[in-house]
């Protein structure tokens, strides 16, 4: 018998059976499906700690480790207030939640825990909701296995400074073009968003008139 303490995002709530709930869960160290016992019950200790756009304190009971486990108690240690009243940033919020379930439904390596966080913590603290989504989408992507390459195009040529591009949707990567609209400006802000905490990014100027752009990049990229 195993006992997990970890810190948890629930990423998707199912009703089971007449009381219980099975939550999906990403923790920093993984994916975990687990149940919550009589949580749907109106005086259940566990009901008003698993809500969706929070951090949990978790613990978690495994009598085998090939079974689902059971949620023993639960804390909430971090609620996004910000995004529950705000329309937009809840949408956005969702959108990442169903990415990430999506995502690590088969295979949950990575930083995914940490990325989810930091992106509901800077939306609710009210950094740029665009910016937010392309620091978003570009870890989103490379933690899927297919980053976007700043470095080379599709056909393996060095990006240079005195050249066009366009996103090639059908390569995932960019190509050379004379008129194309991607330049050496998207290509630097979207290497600084690659490489960069967001706190950090959101501080910096000059990028104002490029970042919807590179949103568009961002996001096609990821495939949404």
């Amino acid at each position: 018998m195993i006992d997990e303490h970890s810190k948890a995002i629930i990423l998707k709530r199912t009703n089971y059976g007449e009381a219980d709930r099975i939550l999906s869960v990403i923790t920093p160290n993984g994916r975990r499906s687990v149940i919550a016992k009589s949580s749907r019950k109106e005086k259940s200790k566990l009901a008003g700690s698993i809500e969706l756009m929070c951090v949990d304190d978790f613990v978690v009971h495994y009598r085998k480790t090939d079974e689902m486990g059971i949620l023993v108690s639960s804390r909430i240690i971090k609620f996004y207030k910000n995004l529950t009243t705000d329309y937009d940033k809840l949408s956005i919020a969702y959108n990442f939640l169903k990415l990430v379930d999506s995502a690590t439904s088969s295979a949950d390596a990575g930083d995914w825990f940490n990325v989810l966080n930091e992106s509901f913590n800077c939306l609710d603290a009210g950094l740029d909701e665009v910016v937010v989504q392309i620091w978003f989408y570009l870890r989103f992507a490379a933690l899927c296995g297919y980053e976007l390459s700043l470095i080379y195009d599709i056909n393996g040529n060095k990006l240079r400074e005195d050249s066009n591009y366009y996103y090639d949707t059908i390569n995932k990567g960019l190509c050379e073009l004379v008129n194309g609209d991607i330049t050496s400006d998207h290509i630097k802000f979207l290497r600084i968003m690659s490489s960069n905490n967001i706190n950090i990014i959101n501080k910096l100027k000059g990028f104002g008139l490029i970042k919807n752009e590179c949103f568009y990049i961002a996001r096609a990229h990821a495939g949404i």
